[in-house]
C-alpha cells in the first residue's frame, strides 16, 4: 500500500513539474502600437483559440515619427516586438535591410495574398518583397464647398488640376472690402505631401527611375511645384495655414480642402447643413493616381515558431469581424480585402454618398513602392511647401537640389 501511494505521489509530482515546464513555455508575444491604437478585445478573442499564447500590447508613441524612433532605438538595444504597426513611408525599408522585419509575404499562402485587393500592397513593397499587411488603409480626398461652387457657375466637381486651379481663382473673395483675403480657392491639411505626391505620379513622375536611382529634382516635380507656386502668388492658398485648413473649409472660407477622407464625418457633423459639400479624388493630370496612407502590421525577427505564430495573429486581425472592430472602427478608412469587401455588415457603411465616394477611389490607388528616402522626400516637401508660401518666387531648381544632395548623401551612407 505505501509502495503504491508512493508511486501515486511520484507520478503527482512529476505531473506537476510537466505542466509547470509547460507554463515556462507558453509563447508570449509583444505589440507595437501607437497610443491611439487599442486591439485589446481582439487580443483576447485570440488568446482564447490559442491557449499558451499571450499577446502583450504596448502603446509606444503618438504617431508613426515616434513609432520609427522607438524601432530605432529597439534595433539597437535589441529589444524589439514580434509584432507592430509600421507607417507606409516610416522605416519599412530600414527595418527590413537591418534584418529585423521580416516579408509578411513568407508567411500568407498565394491564396491570401491574392485577398488583399492588389493595389493596397503598393506602400508595402520593397524590393520586390511585400513588407507588410495593409490594414488602417486611408486615402485624402478633394472636399468641395458645393453651394460656393454652384454660385460661382460650376454645376460639377472639377476633374482635372486645370479645372480645380481654374475654379479654385475664381473663388477668391475679399467680402468686406478691407483689401485682405476672407474666402481662398484651396487649402490642404498639414501633411502636404500626401497631395503633392499623387499630383507627381499624376503628372507621369516619380521619385524611384527606371534605373532603380531616387530623384526629386525631376521636370516633372518643378512644373507640380511650380504650378502650386502660381497659385500661391495669385492669392489662391493662403500662406502656411495648413494647420487650421479644416476648420477654415467648415466656415466657409475655402472652396476646395485636400484632407484625408477619414474626417468625413467630422467635416459633415461641424458644417451641419450650412452649406452642400461634394467630396472628389485629388485631382488627375494625365492619370488618375491616389496616396495610400495609415499603416501595415509587421512581423519582427524572433524563433520560427514566435514568427508563425504573429502572422496568424495578423491574419485573424484582417478577418471581418475582427476589422470592422479595429481598423474600420470608424468611417474613412478602407477595405482592403476580398473578403472584407463582401461582407454585408462592412459594406452596409459604404452606403452612403461620402463613404461611396471614398470606396469609388480604391481602384485609383498607386503610386510607388517604399522606398529608404521616403522620410526625407516627405519631410522636406513639407519644408518646401512652407517655404514656397513665403515666398511664391522661391529658386525651385535651387530647393531641389539641395534635398536632391541630401538624398543622394543619404544613399551613399545606406
Amino acid at each position: 500500500m505505501k509502495k503504491t501511494l508512493c508511486v501515486l505521489l511520484s507520478l503527482l509530482l512529476l505531473l506537476g513539474m510537466t505542466s509547470l515546464a509547460q507554463a515556462d513555455e507558453a509563447m508570449t508575444l509583444r505589440l507595437w502600437v501607437r497610443y491611439d491604437d487599442d486591439f485589446s478585445a481582439c487580443i483576447a478573442d485570440f488568446e482564447a483559440l490559442h491557449p499558451g499564447v499571450k499577446i502583450i500590447q504596448e502603446q509606444v508613441g503618438n504617431n508613426y515619427d515616434d513609432l520609427l524612433a522607438k524601432y530605432n532605438t529597439g534595433m539597437q538595444s535589441n529589444d524589439m516586438p514580434n509584432i507592430g504597426v509600421t507607417g507606409q513611408r516610416n522605416g519599412i525599408p530600414q527595418l527590413y535591410d537591418a534584418g529585423w522585419l521580416l516579408p509578411i509575404e513568407n508567411y500568407l499562402t498565394a491564396k491570401e495574398m491574392d485577398d488583399v485587393v492588389e493595389n493596397f500592397w503598393t506602400r508595402y513593397t520593397y524590393d520586390g518583397k511585400r513588407m507588410s499587411m495593409p490594414f488602417s488603409c486611408t486615402i485624402p480626398g478633394c472636399y468641395v464647398n458645393l453651394t460656393m461652387l454652384h454660385e460661382l457657375g460650376y454645376e460639377n466637381m472639377p476633374e482635372t488640376l486645370d479645372e480645380l486651379c481654374e475654379m479654385a481663382r475664381k473663388a477668391v473673395k475679399d467680402v468686406d472690402n478691407d483689401g485682405l483675403t476672407d474666402i481662398y480657392g484651396l487649402n490642404t491639411g498639414a501633411d502636404i505631401p500626401w497631395y503633392i505626391l499623387p499630383m507627381l505620379w499624376s503628372h507621369g513622375g516619380s521619385i524611384r527611375q527606371a534605373d532603380g536611382s531616387y530623384h526629386i529634382d525631376t521636370k516633372e516635380m518643378k512644373e507640380i511645384l511650380t504650378i502650386y507656386a502660381g497659385l500661391v502668388k495669385d492669392g489662391v492658398i493662403p500662406a502656411n495655414q495648413h494647420k487650421t485648413a479644416r476648420e477654415d473649409f467648415q466656415n466657409g472660407k475655402s472652396l476646395f480642402l485636400f484632407i484625408s477622407c477619414a474626417t468625413t464625418s467630422k467635416i459633415l457633423t461641424n458644417v451641419n447643413g450650412a452649406f452642400e459639400i461634394g467630396l472628389t479624388s485629388i485631382m488627375k493630370d494625365q492619370t488618375k493616381s491616389i496616396g495610400l496612407g495609415a499603416y501595415g502590421l509587421s512581423i519582427f525577427k524572433d524563433t520560427n515558431e514566435k514568427a508563425t505564430m504573429s502572422a496568424e495573429f495578423i491574419r485573424f486581425m484582417t478577418l471581418p469581424e475582427n476589422a470592422i472592430r479595429t481598423c474600420l472602427a470608424k468611417p474613412g478608412p478602407l477595405p482592403f480585402t476580398k473578403t472584407q469587401m463582401a461582407d454585408e455588415t462592412i459594406m452596409a457603411r459604404y452606403e452612403d454618398p461620402y463613404n461611396k465616394a471614398v470606396l469609388a477611389q480604391s481602384d485609383y490607388i498607386q503610386g510607388e513602392g517604399v522606398t529608404p528616402v521616403d522620410a526625407i522626400v516627405w519631410n522636406e516637401i513639407v519644408t518646401l511647401m512652407s517655404k514656397i508660401e513665403a515666398d511664391p518666387d522661391l529658386d525651385l531648381d535651387k530647393e531641389l537640389s539641395r534635398i536632391q544632395t541630401e538624398m543622394d548623401d543619404y544613399m551613399m551612407m545606406y
